[in-house]
C-alpha cells in the first residue's frame, strides 16, 4: 500500500460533495423537466419508477435529444473518419513511410471506437446527453486487462469533480453503491470485514444490503518517475469503503483516465452549464401553459352544465345517447332545461402563446440551425453557407469539447493500444518523435474547408490577370497547395505519392525529355547534312572543271 489514509480520501471526497450542493438545485429542475431519464439528484431513484409525470409537452425532451444526436454525428460519427494522427514535426508527414503507419494506426484505433463489444457510441450519447442538458458529461476509460478500452459514461449524480489552478479537471471522486455480493467480486479479497460478512450470510437481505464506496482519482503528489509500478504512476487511484473507513486498493494510471467535457462554464467553476439551463424557465413555463390548456380544450370538448333548481327527474345522465326528463313546462324557453355552460374559452390563443415557448426553447438546443441544414431543397452553397453560421454559433463549445473530451479521449486509447502491442513498429523515422492528434470530423473540416474555398476563390478572381500574365503563378507553391488541399479534402495518404518519390519522378522526366532532345537533334542534325551532301558534292565538280579549264 502506498501513503493515503481512508479518512483523509473520505474527508476530501465529502468536501467536494459539499461544493457541488448549490449545482444540485438546477440539475433536479432540468432532471424533471426536460431529461427525466438522466439520474435524480438528492436521493435515490427506485428502479422503473414513473420519470415523466411532470412532462405534458416533450418539446425540451426532444430537442435535447437531437442535439446530443447531432453532436454525435458532427464529432464522433462512426461512418466517418473524424481524427487523424500525425507527426508533431510536419515534414515527416510527408514521408511516405511514416504517412502509411500513422493512417495504419488510426485505422486500429477506428476498429476499437466501432466495436460494438468495447460500447464507444452509445455510452457518448449517454454522455452527450448529460453535456448538452446539465452542462457536464463524464466518461471513464478502463484498461481491460491491459489490452482494449473500454468505454464507462458515469452518471453526474455519483461524480465529483475538482479543477487545478487553469481550471482543468484534474481530480474525480465518483460515490456509487454496491450490494455485498457485488463488492465482494469487484473488490476481492479486501473489500471490509462488515461486506464480507454480508456477502457470506445465508440471508438474502443481507447479500443485497448496499454498501457505499467511492474512487478517488487525480495527480499523485509524491512518487518516483524512475519506478514503473502502480504506486507511482502520474495519477493515482484508490477504493474506499466508506460505511467502515476502509481502504480497499491504491493503484495508479499512467494518463489520465476521464474525460470531463463541459459545455459552457463560469470561471472557478467546476461544473459547466448547459442548454437545458437555458431552456429551463420556458420549458417550465410550457408545462403550466399546457396544463391551463388542457383544461380549457376539456371545458370546450366536456362542457359544465346548468340546470334548474328542481327541474330533473332523476340523476343526469351523460353517457352517449343518454335521456334526461325534465320538467315539460321548461321546454317552453329558449336553453331551457339541461344546458351547457359557455365558458369563452379559446385554446388558438393558448396555443400561440405555447408555440412562442417551444421556439425558444429549440432554439436554446440550437434546433433551428440543425433542422436548416437537414432541407433536401438547398444547394451545395446555401448548406455550405448554414454551415459555417452553424459553426460560428457552436464554435466555442465544440473547441471546448474537442480539448476537454476528444483529445484525451484519443490519447488514452492510443497509449492503451500502444502498451498492448496492438500497433506495427513504427519506421524508424519516428524515433524519439512526438505524435498529435488531428480531428477531420465533419464540423473540423467544414472549419478547414474554408482554406481551400479561399485558394478557389483567388484563382477564379485572379483568372482575368493569370490569363494576361501567366507568370503571376510563380508566387504560388503549386506542390504544397495540392498536398494541403488534398488533406482538407482527407485523401488516402497512402495513395499519395511521398514528397522525395515526386522529386525522383520528376528528374527521371526531365532527364527523359533531354535525352529525347538530344535524339530530335541528332536526327534533325544527321538529316540536314544528307541534304547538304549532294549540293557540295555537285559544287566540287565544277570547280574542279574549272580549275582544269584554266590550266
Amino acid at each position: 500500500m502506498g501513503t493515503l489514509n481512508a479518512n483523509q480520501l473520505i474527508k476530501g471526497a465529502e468536501d467536494k460533495k459539499s461544493a457541488r450542493t448549490p449545482f444540485e438545485r438546477d440539475w433536479q429542475r432540468i432532471n424533471k423537466l426536460i431529461y427525466p431519464l438522466g439520474t435524480g439528484f438528492g436521493g435515490d431513484t427506485a428502479l422503473g419508477a414513473s420519470s415523466h409525470e411532470a412532462v405534458l409537452d416533450n418539446t425540451a425532451e426532444l430537442a435535447s435529444e437531437l442535439l446530443a444526436a447531432a453532436l454525435h454525428g458532427m464529432l464522433t460519427n462512426p461512418a466517418t473518419k473524424w481524427f487523424a494522427i500525425r507527426a508533431q514535426n510536419d515534414k515527416l508527414n510527408e514521408n511516405e513511410r511514416v504517412a502509411v503507419w500513422l493512417e495504419q494506426v488510426a485505422g486500429i484505433m477506428y476498429s476499437v471506437f466501432n466495436s460494438p463489444r468495447l460500447n464507444f457510441a452509445p455510452q457518448q450519447h449517454e454522455k452527450n446527453m448529460d453535456l448538452v442538458n446539465y452542462g457536464t458529461g463524464c466518461m471513464f476509460i478502463a484498461e481491460k486487462n491491459g489490452e482494449w478500452p473500454i468505454f464507462q459514461t458515469r452518471a453526474l449524480s455519483e461524480i465529483y469533480l475538482g479543477e487545478d489552478g487553469e481550471g482543468r479537471v484534474d481530480k474525480v471522486d465518483r460515490w456509487f453503491k454496491l450490494s455485498a455480493e457485488q463488492a465482494v467480486s469487484k473488490f476481492k479479497g479486501n473489500p471490509g470485514d462488515k461486506v464480507a460478512e454480508f456477502a457470506a450470510s445465508d440471508d438474502p437481505k443481507k447479500r443485497a444490503h448496499e454498501f457505499e464506496f467511492i474512487h478517488c482519482t487525480g495527480p499523485r503528489t509524491e512518487r518516483d518517475p524512475g519506478k514503473g509500478d502502480n504506486l507511482n504512476m502520474p495519477f493515482m487511484s484508490a477504493y474506499v469503503n466508506v460505511d467502515e473507513k476502509h481502504l480497499i486498493s491504491e493503484s495508479g494510471y499512467p494518463e489520465w483516465p476521464w474525460t470531463t467535457p463541459r459545455w459552457t462554464k463560469r470561471a472557478r467553476e467546476p461544473y459547466g452549464r448547459g442548454c437545458g439551463h437555458k431552456a429551463m424557465r420556458d420549458t417550465s413555463m410550457l408545462q403550466r401553459s399546457m396544463k391551463v390548456q388542457i383544461r380549457g380544450v376539456e371545458k370546450l370538448v366536456d362542457p359544465p352544465l346548468q340546470v334548474p333548481d328542481d327541474g330533473v327527474f332523476g340523476s343526469i345522465r351523460m353517457t352517449s345517447a343518454a335521456i334526461n326528463h325534465v320538467r315539460a313546462d321548461l321546454l317552453q324557453y329558449p336553453g331551457g332545461g339541461i344546458r351547457p355552460i359557455s365558458t369563452g374559452a379559446r385554446p388558438d390563443i393558448g396555443e400561440d402563446f405555447m408555440g412562442g415557448s417551444r421556439e425558444r426553447i429549440e432554439r436554446s438546443f440550437y434546433n433551428h440551425l440543425l433542422q436548416m441544414m437537414r432541407d433536401p431543397r438547398m444547394t451545395a452553397t446555401q448548406v455550405i453557407q448554414i454551415a459555417e453560421e452553424t459553426l460560428r454559433v457552436l464554435g466555442p463549445m465544440l473547441g471546448r469539447m474537442q480539448s476537454e473530451d476528444l483529445g484525451p479521449m484519443v490519447d488514452r486509447v492510443f497509449a492503451i493500444l500502444q502498451r498492448a502491442g496492438a500497433f506495427p513498429p513504427p519506421p524508424p523515422e519516428l524515433d524519439n518523435q512526438e505524435l498529435k492528434v488531428e480531428y477531420v470530423s465533419p464540423v473540423a473540416k467544414a472549419q478547414r474547408l474554408s482554406e481551400a474555398r479561399g485558394v478557389t476563390q483567388t484563382l477564379e478572381v485572379m483568372a482575368p490577370i493569370i490569363q494576361a500574365d501567366p507568370t503571376v503563378l510563380d508566387n504560388v507553391e503549386n506542390d504544397l497547395t495540392f498536398r494541403h488541399v488534398a488533406e482538407l479534402f482527407d485523401w488516402p495518404m497512402d495513395t499519395l505519392r511521398a514528397a522525395d518519390r515526386v522529386i525522383e519522378i520528376r528528374k527521371g522526366r526531365a532527364e527523359a525529355a533531354q535525352q529525347e532532345a538530344q535524339k530530335q537533334d541528332l536526327i534533325e542534325g544527321a538529316g540536314a547534312a544528307a541534304k547538304l551532301l549532294p549540293a557540295m558534292a555537285g559544287g566540287n565538280g565544277g570547280m574542279g572543271a574549272a580549275q582544269g579549264g584554266v590550266q
